[in-house]
């Protein structure tokens, strides 16, 4: 199954540094993103993960759970964000909370290496709804 991912989400937080060789640095900024999603994306992490936070009529089964955290980076995703295309992303740091109505809030975090210019744009988003969407990309092999 691949990643998918189309939704409204807020740009919660930003952090800029350079990644590379002494003598080839390149911009990376981690931006963290909040978004509400159908818990259907749960298929994605594990196939019980839904079961597991929701009962049958959808509401979250237990309400003292705390965020549900996914530790593995996932690979090669193109994200669109601010009128920004990024290709070979890092989705990273998932928390994974049930929400009523079949919904969960997931907070994560997507490392991009934009110019410093598509940097100010995004900069000036903090805070606010943007639409996001991300997308694994196709294993060469199968196509899929």
């Amino acid at each position: 199954m691949r990643f998918r991912l189309s939704t409204e989400a807020t740009i919660k937080h930003l952090n800029v540094r350079k990644e590379g060789e002494e003598d080839d640095k390149q911009l990376a900024v981690d931006i963290k993103i909040d978004c509400d999603e159908s818990a259907l994306l749960c298929d994605f992490f594990d196939a019980k993960l839904r079961a597991f936070l929701f009962n049958d009529i959808g509401a979250a089964s237990n309400v003292m759970l705390e965020a549900v955290r996914y530790s593995h980076a996932i690979q090669h995703i193109d994200v669109d964000f601010c009128g920004f295309e990024f290709r070979d992303c890092e989705l990273k740091k998932f928390q994974i909370m049930p929400k009523d109505g079949n919904r969960i809030n997931m907070v994560f975090s997507v490392t991009i290496m934009p110019r410093s210019d598509e940097l100010a744009v995004i900069a000036e988003h903090l805070g606010e709804v943007v639409k996001f969407v991300a997308l694994a990309q196709p294993d060469l092999l199968t196509n899929i």
